[in-house]
């Protein structure tokens, strides 16, 4: 999270602004306190819900995993120490301890945003590539492409961090913790290229192709379902009204794209001729839904599945976006002018990078379905001995954590609708 060096540049927080009331340095540091207790529950809710629930530790939630991760870094790190420097101007750890927390700083923003592009990628290959991709992907590499986000990350920062100061001479100034290239233009635009606008760019193509693969796969699937449909319809309206009078005996074979072939036979005597078809088609009763409305469930659910994936990506993405286009516009243009960035607009654009931090696990909880169970699951217990405790009732009772690896998996779900046709 860039913005809290540049931030404290040149007596920011400190000189050049005003001290704080009290009353506002007390809205602050509470603000602050929820805003870190938050950023710090909600990733560990997902960090334990991905070593606890087994149906979640496959290859795609790791990277979900190494997101959590970082924010969860910002929350229990970056935001407790950064918050008495903003409250009082002054930074009072010590020169070793800031070159620490910057570089910790930095390297867990750049991280955090190429995890963000290892899922969008992730998800692409995922429904673009899906049978080559989990062909080849492995927990190995899956590993070693998290190990290699962190050593981007820190290439990154890390070195220049610990010797721009050394190499140009400037010392930091008493009281201060800022990094020495906040006005060095071209290292921030390249540094900006590699953590943001390349990233934004990848993920935003790579989501619109899945969107967009989702869409064309959509359209093939209904098409085949009503070239099945009309298929069945044929072969029931041609036996009925060609074989039916010479045959007293009527045999259906369905087929549909999610299941083998089944051949439904009933053998019912009719009397001659004569017989009509609408009397012919009472005394065959199939089992089930008619052969049509299955087609269409299964597309739908299928597509509806795939869908609610993309748009959790998507949501991610746009929130991503939204939280680090202002701090990273606001930093470039600062660089070259500092006069044409308000010390106050400069610290809201910081401050949203952290605010990303604070949302991702939220967003985990209403777009990805395995999550909120694990969600539920967890926190339940919680929540109805709060009830209890309050109102003296009992909510429904929720698995308790002996019960949290008893979620469905994708591969139960397909038993359970395979059984159920």
């Amino acid at each position: 999270m860039n913005g809290s060096a540049e931030n404290s540049t040149e007596g920011t927080p400190g000189d050049d602004q005003a001290p704080l009331s009290p009353e506002v340095t007390v809205l602050l540091a509470v603000v602050i306190s929820i805003a870190a207790l938050l950023t710090i529950a909600g990733n560990v809710l997902v960090i334990v819900s991905f070593i606890l629930v087994k149906e979640l530790r496959i290859s795609s939630n790791y990277f979900i995993l190494n997101l959590a991760i970082t924010d969860f870094v910002i929350g229990v790190f970056a935001m407790p120490v950064y918050a008495p420097y903003l409250l009082s101007g002054v930074w009072q750890l010590g020169e070793t301890f800031c070159t620490v927390w910057l570089v910790i700083d930095y390297v867990d923003g750049s991280a955090s945003v190429l995890s963000i592009t290892l899922i969008s990628l992730d998800r692409y290959l995922l429904v673009t590539k899906a049978i080559k991709h989990r062909a080849q992907r492995s927990l190995k590499k899956t590993v070693v492409m998290m190990v290699s986000v962190w050593i981007i990350a820190f290439l990154l920062y890390g070195p220049a961090i610990l010797v721009w100061r050394t190499l140009s001479g400037v010392e930091l100034p008493e009281g201060k913790c800022y990094v020495g290239f906040h006005e060095n233009f071209p290292f921030l635009f390249s540094t900006a290229l590699v953590e943001f606008f390349i990233p934004f760019t990848s993920v935003a193509v790579m989501n619109f192709a899945t969107y967009w693969s989702i869409r064309r796969r959509g359209k093939r699937l209904r098409r085949h379902g009503a070239m099945r449909t009309s298929n069945i319809r044929g072969e029931r309206t041609g036996r009925s009204t060609g074989k039916l009078a010479r045959k007293p005996q009527l045999h259906l074979t369905v087929r549909t794209p999610a299941t083998k072939e089944r051949r439904l036979s009933r053998t019912h005597t009719f009397p001659p001729a004569q017989q009509d078809i609408k009397n012919a088609a009472k005394q065959l009763k199939l089992s089930g839904e008619p052969p049509s409305q299955r087609v269409s469930d299964l597309s739908k659910n299928t597509r509806a599945r795939e869908k609610k994936a993309a748009r959790a990506l998507a949501i991610i993405v746009t929130t991503f976006a939204i939280c680090w286009a202002p701090y990273t516009i606001t930093m470039l243009v600062r660089s070259l002018c500092r006069s044409c960035v308000s010390d106050t607009l400069f610290e809201w654009a910081f401050w949203m990078l952290w605010l990303n931090s604070m949302l991702n696990p939220f967003l985990y909880a209403m777009c990805h379905m395995q999550f909120r169970e694990a969600f539920k699951k967890l926190l339940g217990p919680f929540f109805c001995r709060c009830w209890k405790c309050v109102t003296g009732d009992k909510l429904k009772k929720r698995p308790s954590l002996t019960d949290i690896n008893k979620l469905p998996t994708p591969e139960d779900k397909q038993k359970d609708t395979n059984g159920a046709i």
